[in-house]
């Protein structure tokens, strides 16, 4: 939307007569209502006040309160009965999330609530599949740890482990964890050795914490467990990775969790 706009969307429920349609609206401000002890415009009030089962996906402009109306959503669903417990707040990094939690205390959310980033909720996940899923215990590998690890693999592939070329390699196998991207040539030799070092060790990296926790929860939806939440609500959702996508649709499969996203596609940080 463009300044001084909002445009909220509904994605309707896979049970209706198409799978998936997204309606949308862009129309000029009103004038503020006062809610909550937040000003917000009627606008920002419909996302507050959709049902509770309803999926919303709401893009708007920088400084549009964006934020602030997910707070408020959050807030509303407490009010309406949804006990905290089955509520989380997702967001894409730690200062992000620390920020997202000081504006649910504004708008009187309790404490309990659960403020998390990606990466957080996904080792949760796979906490929780301790007994049947092999790396459920595994140490999240320190960084000084991971570029020995990595150095000690291009040692084995018979090449050089200059720091510069440590450092590419671990942004390589990084992106290739969180995008899917394939390895090639000295990049996908390092890797298999570095996956094998991580797997004796009882160790997996930042990266490995989005993968396995997506297992982890289709592993527990295939076993019939309910899903951990009834309500997600997404901030910067603009800078959800296709990785953390398949995470989310593991834990908060459609028509069985309720998803609010709040986010705007111009103000993405990743390419």
């Amino acid at each position: 939307a463009s300044s001084g706009e909002l445009a909220v969307g509904r994605l309707l429920r896979p049970e209706s007569s198409s799978a998936l349609r997204f309606a949308s609206g862009s129309v000029a401000r009103p004038p503020l209502v006062c809610t909550m002890s937040v000003r917000l415009d009627r606008f920002q009030l419909s996302v507050v006040d959709s049902p509770q089962n309803a999926s919303l996906c709401v893009a708007a402009c920088p400084g549009s309160g964006k934020s602030t109306t997910l707070a408020c959503r959050a807030r509303k669903l407490l009010a309406d009965g949804v006990p905290p417990a089955q509520l989380i707040v997702l967001t894409f990094s730690t200062k992000s999330r620390d920020a997202l939690a000081r504006r649910l205390a504004e708008v009187g959310c309790p404490s309990s609530i659960a403020v998390s980033t990606h990466h957080a909720f996904a080792l949760s996940l796979l906490r929780e599949a301790k007994g049947w899923h092999e790396r459920s215990g595994a140490r999240v590998v320190e960084a000084r740890e991971q570029r020995k690890l990595v150095s000690d693999a291009i040692v084995q592939c018979r090449e050089e482990a200059t720091p510069l070329t440590v450092r590419r390699l671990l942004k390589e196998i990084a992106t290739s964890k969180s995008t899917g991207a394939a390895l090639h040539g000295l990049a996908h030799r390092v890797n298999l050795q570095y996956e094998a070092k991580l797997l004796h060790g009882g160790l997996i990296d930042f990266d490995d914490m989005t993968l396995l926790g997506t297992e982890a929860a289709e592993a527990a939806a295939r076993c019939g467990a309910p899903p951990r939440h009834t309500h997600v609500l997404l901030d910067e959702a603009q800078d959800t990775s296709a990785r953390q996508l398949q995470l989310l649709l593991a834990a908060a499969p459609p028509g069985r969790v309720a998803l609010t996203a709040v986010g705007d596609a111009d103000q993405t940080i990743y390419s």
